[in-house]
């Protein structure tokens, strides 16, 4: 392996186990907790930022954009389904729709197919 793709595999390791510490983090629902989970997640994103190493969708799709913490449903943000939308409202306001598709069933596939 060269050296920049050595780099590269260290930074995102780094970024998913400072993503999970925050996951830990959260869970303990506290507002020290809260405010060491968004450093571990400001770390994160500068380590993203500074190797040029791009954030996995699943981890950006989960950082609010306004003030930083990681969104989890029922701790710090509400999360509700609405014309093939789930919103989530984070704690600050922020609201972020994410368009998701609806499982069909295979009774469905089969009777459509007929």
């Amino acid at each position: 392996m060269k050296n920049a793709e050595v780099v590269k595999k260290i930074a995102l390791f780094r970024i998913k186990r400072l993503f999970q510490l925050a996951e830990e983090r959260i869970k303990d629902n506290n507002v020290d907790s809260e405010e060491l989970s968004k450093r571990y997640l400001r770390i994160a994103m500068e380590i993203s930022r500074h190797y040029k190493v791009s954030m996995p969708l699943g981890i950006r799709e989960r950082i609010c954009k306004e003030c930083g913490s990681l969104l989890t449903p029922g701790i710090n943000c509400s999360v509700r389904s609405s014309g093939g939308f789930l919103i989530y409202k984070c704690t600050c306001g922020y609201i972020t729709r994410r368009r998701y598709k609806r499982a069909t069933s295979p009774q469905a596939v089969r009777a459509g197919s007929r």
